[in-house]
Parts: structure tokens; C-alpha cells; sequence
């Protein structure tokens, strides 16, 4: 942990009773000119997530190291204005929002450098607003990958963002989420501190290795930012693998797709465990057509582990794709990887064998295409236009058939209400590790799009997408339910990932945990000015 020297006022010192620059001032003389953004629409930008607008900030900084990041902590520390800290702005959760006007939004996208790869010690160190997508593709170079490899949004999502706020998908079927594949952090602290986890702490030391004492690294995780500012990640490599291929499955019911999830789930050998209802399913298997089943059989086969499986599943998803999705009442896909194809083949037929009892194999199209551009560019509407907002919860096994029997209710009850606002509900489920079921409601609903959406969706979709007008009423509706049903996956255990300023982390802690997160909390940031509000603190 290091700190400045505080400097003590001096009575002869004349430049102690200066005027203080405006506040862009200083922090263009940190960030330069490029570094801080004052345009209006600008600063609304970066003032959204998914489905909410945040308090307009003062600027919007982007420090290109992290002693640019303790100079802005400072600076503002010295003002007493708030810190928000945005990573990729894929959120939902008003996670980094301001919620106070006036604060500065800190944008991590400055901090991008990789800063070294060592292939001969299993890790790699990246600027905590380096994208997945710019790391996986770096490491490609060196035969290796981080063992937790990112989110679908990985084109936009950043590690940081990913370690602050939780992520699922790219080898979370044996990880489960982003924090496992941490070794070590660098830090900032709300008092201008920076503090280093892991055996990076100790001087001379490489930071191979992450459980030499107490977990301070765990400390920083899945924070939501509410504790430090992420500067450096440092995160566990493993050998690439040379084959991937995966099992697809079909289920006339909920409960087949559960049971057959929770069976591959034990078995430990998926890299990807995913799940979807028919809706879904319909959106992921894109336009219909033969230039869109060619499209996919292009992407299938290029995007194969070898050129034989790679026609053979392509000509299964160009003949039988569309089909077998349009058919099903839930589908669920089963990646996995291996060093070899022999070693695939047995890793294969172990997955098909924990799923067979419970639904129907069928082509494994979406998996080719899943790996082909594992981050592409995510639409943030269906496909007509309509508004998204998924939330989630990660339920115990054991609970899953009561939260589903509590769920149901609730939507029943409201379904005369979804109608009349133009409201729909669809899921998408996943497996995290050996022992977490992830359910996903997503809402789809008519109303008007926001400047996040125009910035960040594909051009090439918004182009064409039907708009719009303003939809109050569904919105609300959205929010409402929003709120009920995360009260519903409280009631049965769940947790959650994206935690933000939306899902109740403290409702319900024991007294002695939540003194010691808030001590934690007044220790590193005595003001509360990072991420005021975020894990309710």
C-alpha cells in the first residue's frame, strides 16, 4: 500500500490561499485534453446502462494509468465529489450510474495496456479496461487462454468491469463466474491509496499465485466497485485447446432441460452449460431462409475444431437447425474442449450420456456458432425493435422447482397487465460450475429507444429496427415485476452477479458480516465517494 506524503499547510506558503482551479481544469491537466469529455450528449452517454439514466456528471475522465487514476481520486477526494467508475457500460443494474449530480464518471477504457503475458508462470497482467476480446485474441498468439475467458459481450465488456460486477459464460461450466480466474489485483482506494493483492504485494515477487495468506484479492471481487478502483488484473492462463464441439438437446418440458443441466453440470467437463426456451431460441437461431441457413454453415464449419466435424455439423445445421429449434419447448447446449480430438470424443460422449435421460439429441448448430465469434456484436432489442432487460438469479438445485412453481404464479398474475402494456417474458438459463443453476427472465417490451442503445447496438441492426414510441406504462410494468421477482429468487436463495445498486446484497445479513464489509469500506474510501450507493453501502 502506497500514499503520498500529506502535505501540511504552511503559512509563508503563498500558494495554499490560491483560488482552486475549476474542476475540469485539473483534471485535463491530469488526463490531457483527449481525457476528459465535457460535451453534453457526451456525459449522457456515459451516464447509461442497459435501461436506466444516471444524475448528469460534471465530465466524464479517462486516465491512462494509474497514476492518472490516484491524481483524479485525489482531486476529487480534495472536493468532496463522487467517483463513478465505468467499465464497458454493458450493465443493467445502475451499477455505475452517478447518482448524484456533478460526480465524475471514470471511464476504464484508458486503461487497456497488457502489460505482460508469462506463458512459463500461468498469468497474464491487463489493464483493468482491456476488453476480452483484445486479451483472448492477444493470448491466441501464445497458445494459451485465461481459464474464465469472458462474457458473450466480451467485444465490450472489460475485465475490470467483469471482476467488479460478475460475469457468466466462457468457461463457466467449470469456474463458474470471472472471480476464480483472478490471481491479483492493483487498486485504487477512495483515499488515493494504491494497494496490490496476492503475492504481486511482496516486492520481487510474481504473481503466480493467489492463496499465500488471507484472501484479500477475493476482497476486490464481485464489489461492484463499491470498494476500490480496479487498475490491474492478473488472471490464471491455461494451454489452449486444440478441439471443441459440444452437444445439443431438446426437451418437451422445463424439467427435463433442469435435470439433464444439473446432470452435465456434476460431471464437471463442460466448458459452456446453456439453456433456452423456445423464444429464445427462435431469436438465436437468427433469420430464416437458405442465405441465413449458407451464412451458418459457413460459420459452423470455419469455426470447428477440425474440418470434418466441422461439415458434418454444418450440413446438419443448414438441413436440420431451424427445425429442431422450432420444435422444442427448451433447448440446451454442451460445450466442451479438450487437447485432442480423441480426448473431445470421450469428453462428448460423457456429456451425452448425463443428458440423454431427460430430452432428445439434436443438432449441434447453435454451438458451432456460439465458438465461431464467441464475442460478437450483441443486438441490445429483439430483432423487432422491442426494449430488453434481462435480470438473473443463481438458485440452489434444490430449490429450483419451488422458485419455478412461485415464478409461474407470479406471471400468471400478471399476464392481463403484460398484455395491455406490450410486455412479453422469455428465459435463458446456465450452468456456473458444478452446482449453480442461473435463470435468466428477460423482458421484451414496446417503447423508445435510448442514446446507449443508437451507440452501442450494430449499426447494421439499428439501421432496419422498427421504432418505437415512448412506452410508460411498460416500462413501469418492466420495473415493477423487475422488483417482485428478484423478491421471489430471495425467498429462494438465490444469489446474484451484477449486484450494482438492484439486487438486495444486504437484506438479511448477519450483523457481524455487514460491520465488517462497511468497516472495510470506511477504511479504503473514508469519504464514500467511489461508487456511493453500489452493495447498498
Amino acid at each position: 500500500m502506497t500514499r503520498g506524503p500529506a502535505r501540511e499547510p504552511d503559512p509563508e506558503d503563498q500558494s495554499m490561499n490560491m483560488p482552486t482551479p475549476p474542476l475540469t481544469d485539473s483534471l485535463t491537466e491530469i488526463c490531457g485534453a483527449d481525457g476528459v469529455i465535457v460535451d453534453a450528449r457526451e456525459r449522457a452517454f456515459y451516464s447509461q446502462d442497459l435501461f436506466e439514466q444516471g444524475c448528469d456528471p460534471a465530465a466524464v475522465v479517462r486516465p491512462a494509468s494509474t497514476e492518472a487514476v490516484v491524481e483524479v481520486v485525489r482531486v476529487a477526494r480534495a472536493r468532496g465529489v463522487p467517483v463513478f467508475v465505468r467499465g464497458g457500460g454493458m450493465s443493467y443494474t445502475n451499477a455505475f450510474l452517478p447518482n448524484q449530480a456533478d460526480g465524475i464518471v471514470l471511464d476504464s477504457s484508458g486503461l487497456d495496456a497488457i502489460h505482460e503475458i508469462n506463458v512459463e508462470d500461468g498469468y497474464v497482467t491487463v489493464g483493468a479496461g482491456c476488453t476480452w476480446k483484445k486479451l483472448d485474441a492477444a493470448l491466441a498468439e501464445h497458445a494459451v487462454r485465461t481459464t474464465f475467458w469472458g462474457p458473450f459481450s466480451g467485444a465490450r465488456a472489460t475485465v475490470g468491469g467483469s471482476l467488479s460486477q460478475g460475469s457468466a459464460t466462457f468457461g463457466s461450466g467449470q469456474t463458474g463466474t470471472t472471480a476464480p480466474a483472478v490471481l491479483a489485483l492493483e487498486v485504487v482506494t477512495g483515499d488515493g491509496e494504491v494497494l496490490r493483492t496476492g503475492m504481486d504485494a511482496q516486492d520481487g515477487h510474481l504473481p503466480f499465485f493467489r492463496h499465500y495468506g488471507p484472501d484479500l484479492t477475493g476482497l476486490f471481487t464481485h464489489d461492484s466497485g463499491a470498494l476500490a478502483i480496479k487498475t490491474r488484473v492478473t488472471l490464471a492462463l491455461e494451454e489452449r485447446p486444440q478441439a471443441c464441439s459440444g452437444v445439443s438437446f431438446a426437451f418437451a418440458d422445463f424439467d427435463g432441460m433442469f435435470r439433464a443441466m444439473r446432470d452435465v453440470a456434476r460431471t464437471g467437463l463442460a466448458s459452456e452449460i446453456i439453456g433456452m426456451d423456445a423464444e429464445i431460441a427462435g431469436i438465436q437461431a437468427g433469420e430464416s431462409g437458405l442465405i441465413a441457413d449458407l451464412r451458418k454453415l459457413k460459420t459452423v464449419v470455419f469455426g470447428a475444431s477440425s474440418l470434418r466435424r466441422g461439415i458434418a455439423s454444418g450440413l446438419h445445421a443448414a438441413l436440420k437447425g431451424r427445425a429442431a429449434f422450432r420444435d422444442a419447448a427448451y433447448t440446451a447446449h454442451f460445450i466442451a474442449d479438450a487437447r485432442s480430438e480423441q480426448l473431445l470424443e470421450a469428453k462428448l460422449r460423457e456429456l451425452s450420456q448425463a443428458a440423454r435421460p431427460h430430452g432428445a439429441e439434436i443438432p449441434n448448430a447453435a454451438i458451432g456458432v456460439i465458438r465461431a465469434t464467441p464475442f460478437p456484436d450483441l443486438p441490445l432489442t429483439h430483432m423487432d425493435g422491442r426494449r430488453m432487460l434481462p435480470i438473473h438469479g443463481i438458485i440452489p438445485n434444490s430449490k429450483i422447482p419451488g422458485f419455478r412453481r412461485d415464478y409461474l404464479a407470479y406471471l400468471e398474475s400478471q399476464k392481463q397487465a403484460m398484455q395491455d402494456a406490450r410486455v412479453q417474458v422469455v428465459e435463458t438459463y446456465a450452468g456456473l460450475g458444478r452446482n449453480g443453476f442461473l435463470y435468466e427472465p428477460v423482458w421484451y417490451w414496446e417503447d423508445s429507444l435510448e442514446l446507449f442503445h443508437e451507440r452501442v447496438a450494430p449499426a447494421a441492426m439499428m439501421e432496419n429496427l422498427p421504432r418505437f414510441p415512448t412506452n410508460l406504462a411498460g416500462r413501469e410494468l418492466v420495473e415493477k415485476m423487475k422488483t417482485d421477482i428478484i423478491d421471489i429468487m430471495y425467498r429462494h436463495g438465490a444469489a446474484h452477479l451484477q449486484i450494482g445498486r438492484v439486487y438486495p446484497y444486504l437484506r438479511g445479513r448477519d450483523e457481524a458480516t455487514t460491520a465488517l464489509l462497511r468497516a472495510a469500506k470506511d477504511h479504503l474510501d473514508s469519504a464514500g465517494l467511489v461508487n456511493p450507493g453500489t452493495l447498498g453501502l
